[in-house]
């Protein structure tokens, strides 16, 4: 393991082809996690999760959905001042994770390979901070956060 990266950046980084404990990873980027690996991404999520529920975090969320969820409706096309509204969103987002990003010794890239993971080995809906960081990185899923803040407002 490089000095400074931690057990999760090791073990979701892997690609397919190379070895793990004596297995070969199939398929496509990580699509075998072993015993370790979900261990070590359950113990980062878990903190991620304590993180994204401190008032630093949500204060931050809902000054931002309370501005700008009014905008975004439930149709097909996007209004071009949607999709600047994402870039705020992200900024703000990557931002606000700066500090426990760089705590615990990850790029936000790492972040968002280890919450791609999280998504295969959680259930649906169990970790909010999931939603939360997924939303800038996908506009779909923004529009789809920024929907569900705006039905809570109405």
């Amino acid at each position: 393991m490089e000095a400074g990266k931690s057990e999760v950046v090791e073990e979701v980084m892997m690609k397919e082809g190379e070895e793990k404990d004596g297995h070969e990873v199939e398929g496509g980027d990580v699509e075998y996690y072993d015993e370790d690996t979900v261990k070590s991404v359950q113990d980062f999520m878990h903190k991620l999760e304590d993180f994204c529920a401190s008032p630093y975090f949500t204060t931050a969320i809902g000054d931002f959905t309370t501005e700008y969820a009014g905008k975004f409706e439930d149709k097909e096309e996007h209004p071009p001042e949607c999709f600047v509204i994402f870039q705020k969103y992200d900024k703000m987002i990557e931002e606000k994770l700066e500090g426990f990003v760089k705590e615990q010794g990850l790029t936000n890239e790492e972040v968002a390979e280890a919450c791609r993971i999280a998504m295969d080995i959680f259930p649906p809906g169990t970790m909010t901070c999931l939603d939360f960081i997924l939303a800038s990185l996908d506009f779909e899923s923004f529009h789809a956060l920024m929907l569900d803040f705006r039905a809570m407002q109405e």
